[in-house]
């Protein structure tokens, strides 16, 4: 395998409620948009103490400075 300097992955942890809770990504494949290197498919493991949980995501779409409406960003009341 070649190198290119791109991140594979990474684990981190912080504090919920209390709780420790560690998680680590694997970048299983990334896309070039616009100059801009997304994940496209990464799995992730949630260590959350007495259980672990996985998931796999995978991007339907990926849009790079595209226009949103302002109403995107505003909370419910």
């Amino acid at each position: 395998m070649k190198k290119n300097s791109q991140l594979k992955g990474y684990e981190s942890s912080y504090e919920f409620q209390g709780r420790l809770i560690t998680t680590s990504v694997e970048i299983d494949k990334s896309l070039l948009v616009d100059g801009v290197l997304v994940p496209e498919k990464y799995s992730q493991r949630f260590d959350l103490g007495q259980m672990t949980a996985y998931a796999a995501f995978k991007a339907k779409q990926i849009l790079v400075n595209s226009k949103l409406d302002d109403d995107v960003f505003a909370l419910e009341k």
